[in-house]
């Protein structure tokens, strides 16, 4: 049996960033309240704001859903640099 090869319009392509894109930023998000909420109740004046996020992903939509792996990597690789996340892709 003969694998077919999904094709992507642009409109597909920037659905999926969008998911992707809000995804990482909503962890960005979170840790932003976290480190906040932290520094509300530290004693110190000292506001370190140099945390990193590392996000673990894979070929998330690649499997039941027949995701191109290619695509959806360089999206996420896309989306990891404009939230300022690095990713581990497993």
């Amino acid at each position: 049996m003969k694998k077919m090869i999904k094709k992507y319009t642009s409109q597909h392509v920037k659905k999926l960033l969008d998911v992707i894109y809000c995804g990482f930023n909503g962890a960005n998000l979170e840790v932003e309240k976290y480190v906040y909420r932290k520094m509300d109740t530290d004693d110190t004046n000292e506001k370190n704001m140099g945390y990193k996020i590392i996000m673990h992903t894979g070929n998330f939509g690649c499997g039941a859903f027949g995701g191109n792996i290619t695509v959806h990597a360089m999206l996420q690789i896309v989306a990891a640099s404009c939230t300022g996340i690095e990713i581990r892709y497993h």
